[in-house]
């Protein structure tokens, strides 16, 4: 008999080809959504991320021009006169004259201002607002480079944090977030305070640093050696490379010794002591005294003067060139008691009261400034200087009296070079307290 013959079986790996086909086209399947979704997802990832960051160049405008002001744009090849209205964008160039009267103001499309002030060069560097706003609010990009001279920014505030309006000089930044901050660069200037000690000097000489004050709002000043945040009201020194140095205040006294404290010898520390008709300085008690309590006060006296002529001075020289600040202002404290010679006597100069400053001017014309105070109207033959005022007997005037707002930057030829400052009490007999007499520059 013959046995039929069984067909052999076929290996397994032959019968799971199929199988294997399927798993590979299901794999590739997947991963071709995945790239898909990928590739999807990225592009609308990135046209979000552009439509959120992309920028677009803007231009400011010179809105306001006095005196000399040159500007030239990337593309001019020597400056050339300002205009009002002139548009200015990335790489343009502003310089103004060294007069007193040559300034510029530009205006930037949200709103913000840049004083430009005498003597001064500025870089405009980058001008920039976010091209849409489907994905986030309104951002600005205003870098400013300030190569020489002061600026001062007011600033419109911005909710994002990305919004940026700058001002470089020296490697130091001044971010300002909003208000009105004042930023310029000096040669030898103040570096650093006093610590609240009316008796030293309150402050050092170094060479090249950034100045920053804040009239409100806030700024931001990032250097080499620091970062610290300006709120209204308060300054900053950068030395160049250095790092900011602080203050409270906005403000620098530029007197050692304001508060009239006595040294050693009993009389006010840092100021020299003059009398007329001369006598000797340890017989000082014969015309001034301290009193003490919780506001201490220099007195000023004369009696029995039999209607002779008497004065005692204190003089404090100086020698500081006050041109890189922007105001420069004497504050008084005092009261008038007595006072017997009316107004400034015949010649309009002898006051219970008195203050003065000797300067050099910018054409280098030297000027000797005064103020007068008296309680007794002029009569007769005595007359008192249109530099002067009356003011009630026996009352305190402060730094915030308007008797007492005496701001040499004001005047017709403002200081740039101040010699020394003096205040005074002369007449026949008067009586006179003086708690400060401060030199302040800002």
């Amino acid at each position: 008999m013959i046995t039929p013959i069984q067909p052999a079986s076929l290996p397994s790996s032959r019968r799971s080809r199929p199988t294997n086909i399927l798993r590979v086209a299901w794999i590739a399947i997947w991963l071709g959504c995945c790239i898909f979704l990928l590739i999807v997802s990225g592009s609308v990832y990135a046209v979000i991320h552009y439509l959120s960051t992309a920028w677009e160049p803007r231009q400011a405008t010179i809105s306001a021009i006095s005196g000399s002001v040159l500007v030239q744009k990337p593309t001019w090849a020597r400056p050339a006169p300002a205009s009002r209205d002139q548009h200015l964008g990335d790489g343009a160039r502003l310089w103004t004259g060294q007069d007193n009267q040559s300034f510029a103001t530009v205006q930037f499309w949200e709103g913000s201002t840049l004083h430009v002030g005498p003597h001064t060069e500025i870089t405009i560097v980058r001008l920039r607002s976010n091209r849409y706003r489907l994905f986030s609010t309104e951002r600005r990009l205003v870098v400013i480079a300030l190569d020489s001279g002061r600026v001062e920014a007011s600033v419109v505030k911005f909710d994002s944090q990305q919004s940026r309006f700058s001002v470089a000089s020296l490697g130091t930044t001044v971010q300002v977030v909003d208000g009105t901050t004042d930023v310029w660069l000096t040669q030898p200037h103040a570096v650093n305070d006093s610590g609240g000690n009316s008796r030293s000097a309150p402050f050092t000489i170094s060479c090249c640093s950034t100045q920053v004050l804040t009239l409100d709002g806030q700024a931001v000043v990032s250097a080499p050696g620091g970062e610290t945040v300006l709120n209204g009201n308060q300054r900053a020194t950068v030395p160049m490379g250095g790092a900011p140095i602080t203050a409270d205040h906005a403000s620098w006294d530029l007197l050692v010794n304001w508060s009239l404290q006595p040294g050693t010898n009993g009389l006010p520390e840092g100021w020299h002591v003059g009398f007329d008709p001369p006598q000797p300085l340890g017989q000082y008690g014969n015309h001034l005294s301290y009193a003490s309590g919780t506001n201490p006060y220099l007195h000023l006296f004369s009696v029995g003067s039999n209607s002779q002529h008497r004065a005692v001075s204190f003089t404090q020289q100086i020698n500081r060139d006050v041109q890189d600040f922007l105001n420069v202002k004497l504050e008084l404290a005092f009261r008038i008691n007595a006072q017997s010679l009316p107004g400034g006597g015949l010649a309009g100069s002898e006051y219970p009261f008195r203050v003065s400053v000797d300067y050099r001017d910018s054409n280098g014309a030297e000027h000797r400034w005064f103020h007068g105070y008296y309680i007794l109207p002029p009569k007769g033959s005595y007359i008192a200087d249109p530099q002067s005022q009356q003011v009630v007997a026996g009352k305190w005037y402060t730094a915030s009296s308007p008797q007492t707002d005496l701001v040499l930057s004001d005047l017709p030829d403002p200081p740039v070079f101040v010699y020394s400052v003096e205040f005074s009490a002369s007449g026949w007999d008067f009586s006179t307290d003086v708690r400060e007499v401060r030199l302040v520059a800002q």
